[in-house]
């Protein structure tokens, strides 16, 4: 619907209209442009909201992607910081360290994979 071709109908129609019923067709005229006014705000409201959710998720897919490339340095360095740490201590300690770092690493992946794929799901979604 081209709401400013119709609103322009209506002010022509306004204009045009004279007689005794004149402010009668007035009055249901320029109820009749608000009401397409509203409705033109609405759409431009609704577009201008679904552009800007959009450059959100773009915002946030490029922020998921960076840390996701951080956390893979960070588990390359937390792996080899345990297995330096293991052959520093006797067997049972350097083993027992080694352990803790894999299990936070492994609670730290499986909190990354959740978020990822609630983000994922929640993107363009409406």
């Amino acid at each position: 619907m081209n709401f400013i071709e119709e609103i322009r109908k209506i002010e022509s129609q306004i204009a045009n209209t004279t007689g005794d019923l004149a402010n009668q067709m007035i009055d249901e005229l320029q109820a009749t442009k608000k009401q397409l006014e509203r409705q033109m705000e609405r759409v431009m409201l609704k577009t201008e909201v679904d552009l800007k959710s959009l450059d959100i998720i773009k915002e946030d897919n490029l922020t998921l992607q960076k840390n996701i490339r951080e956390f893979h340095v960070l588990q390359t360095s937390i792996r080899n910081i345990a297995s330096k740490l293991e052959g520093s201590f006797e067997s049972k300690t350097g083993t027992g360290i080694q352990e803790v770092l894999k299990k936070h690493e492994k609670e730290t992946a499986h909190n990354l994979l959740n978020q990822y794929v609630q983000l994922s799901n929640s993107c363009g979604k409406r």
